[in-house]
């Protein structure tokens, strides 16, 4: 059996998303998507997650003129691994990378025009 590194989001921005660039030029923005289970927790409510992204170049560029707080998005990528803290006490932290990123529909509140609409860009 083979492995497979892969994720896929699909969730709604907690606010709109701000393009930066770096010293170098490059297009970079920090998003955080809510996410709910496919199931409730013990006292029945549904149990939402708030996952943090990173955003480069072109991907970077559309979230932001495309999607705003509220906006319905896809995600897909995969994880890497990065190592911090010392050699005697090492730290490892997931780092997920976003390499497609689609625009699935408005905020059901947003005043802008509510259609649906697919936007995808790919590395």
């Amino acid at each position: 059996m083979n492995s497979e590194n892969k994720f896929t989001i699909i969730g709604r921005l907690t606010k709109d998303p701000i393009l930066r660039e770096t010293e170098r030029g490059t297009k970079v923005t920090n998003i955080c998507v809510a996410c709910e289970r496919e199931y409730k927790g013990k006292d029945g409510n549904k149990i939402v997650d708030f996952l943090d992204f990173t955003l480069w170049d072109k991907n970077a560029e559309n979230i932001c003129n495309i999607s705003k707080q509220g906006s319905l998005i896809y995600l897909e990528g995969y994880n890497i691994t990065k190592n911090f803290g010392t050699e005697k006490e090492p730290i490892k932290a997931l780092n997920p990378v976003v390499t497609s990123y689609k625009h699935l529909a408005y905020s059901l509140s947003s005043k802008e025009e509510n259609k649906e609409t697919s936007i995808e860009v790919e590395k």
